[in-house]
C-alpha cells in the first residue's frame, strides 16, 4: 500500500496521520513509501514517536524508496529522520489489526442516494392524494346497418303518425317516396343504436 496514497506521499505536504487512521492494516499487508533525497523514514518506538526524537530508531531508511512489511498485530511509528520534519507533520502511527479483528470488522456499505417522493403541494390547505381515475367503459358496437336499411317490404314503421311529423312529411306523395323513407329510418335506426 502505498503510504499517503494515489494523491500523497511521504512528504510534508501530505496529512500522513488522517491517512493511516483511515486505513485498515493487517498482518502481512506492505508500507511502500517513496520519498526525496532529503527526506529518510525512521522506525522508532512510542516514546521518540510522541516526543519527535531518533534516540533509539528500530531501523532507518535513506535510499528514497522504502518497503515496509507488517508482519504482526500491534502498533508501529515512523518519522522523517530530518531534522524538523517530524515536528511539521511528517510522522505516521500505524495500528496493525489482528486476523479476526480484520475478518471480524463490518464492510463498509456503499450510500446510494435515492431521490425523495414529493407530495403534490396544499392547494388552499388541502393536500391532494393520488386519485385513481376508473377506465372508461367499452363502446358497444353499432347494431348492424343492414337490417336497418329496407329497398322492398312493409316499412319499419307501421305507423306515420307515431314517427312524428317529420316522418309524414317524408311518405307523401312529393317527398321523394321510398329514398326519404329509407333515410328516415336510417337516422331513426342509428338513434336507436346509440341510444342502447
Amino acid at each position: 500500500m502505498a503510504v499517503g496514497g494515489a494523491n500523497g506521499g511521504w512528504d510534508l505536504s501530505t496529512d500522513l496521520q488522517s491517512w493511516a487512521s483511515s486505513q485498515t492494516f493487517a498482518p502481512g499487508d506492505t508500507l511502500t513509501f517513496s520519498f526525496g533525497s532529503f527526506h529518510s523514514v525512521v522506525e522508532v518506538p512510542k516514546a521518540d514517536y510522541e516526543a519527535c526524537t531518533i534516540n533509539t530508531p528500530i531501523k532507518a531508511y535513506t535510499s528514497g524508496s522504502a518497503v515496509v512489511k507488517l508482519s504482526s498485530p500491534g502498533k508501529r511509528y515512523f518519522v522523517c529522520g530530518t531534522p524538523g520534519h517530524c515536528g511539521q507533520g511528517m510522522k505516521m502511527e500505524i495500528d496493525i489489526a489482528s486476523a479476526s479483528e480484520v475478518i471480524n470488522a463490518p464492510a463498509a456499505s456503499p450510500v446510494i442516494p435515492t431521490p425523495a417522493l414529493s407530495s403534490p403541494p396544499p392547494v388552499d390547505g388541502l393536500t391532494m392524494a393520488p386519485q385513481s381515475i376508473p377506465a372508461p367503459a367499452p363502446l358497444k358496437p353499432p347494431a348492424a346497418l343492414s337490417p336497418i336499411i329496407q329497398t322492398s317490404g312493409p316499412p319499419l314503421i307501421q305507423s306515420p303518425e307515431a314517427a312524428g311529423p317529420s316522418l309524414q312529411v317524408a311518405q307523401g306523395e312529393n317527398s321523394g317516396g321510398r329514398q326519404v323513407e329509407a333515410g328516415i329510418v336510417l337516422v331513426v335506426g342509428l338513434l336507436m343504436a346509440l341510444a342502447q
